[in-house]
């Protein structure tokens, strides 16, 4: 199973992503949620995941700041374009 952070600023693009997910039955789950760059940066500091699946424009900070900021190795970033 491959552990999902998502990082999405809109609930409804957070609402459908988690839907889609789960409906693939593919191994992958999502086992949080943040609203912005920074949020994903305190969650990252204490849990690993396989994946952050981040937006580029949202406020605080983008999901290209996300990925300057923070690039671990264990995870991949993927962002959705605007």
């Amino acid at each position: 199973m491959y552990d999902i952070l998502l990082v999405e600023d809109e609930r409804w693009v957070r609402t459908a992503l988690r839907k889609t997910i789960e409906k693939t039955e593919l191994p992958f789950r999502i086992i949080h949620e943040t609203t912005n760059g920074m949020e994903a940066i305190d969650w990252l500091n204490d849990h690993t995941t396989s994946l952050v699946l981040t937006d580029i424009r949202m406020p605080v900070m983008d999901g290209l700041a996300l990925y300057g900021r923070n690039p671990p190795p264990q995870s991949s970033y993927i962002c959705s374009h605007y």
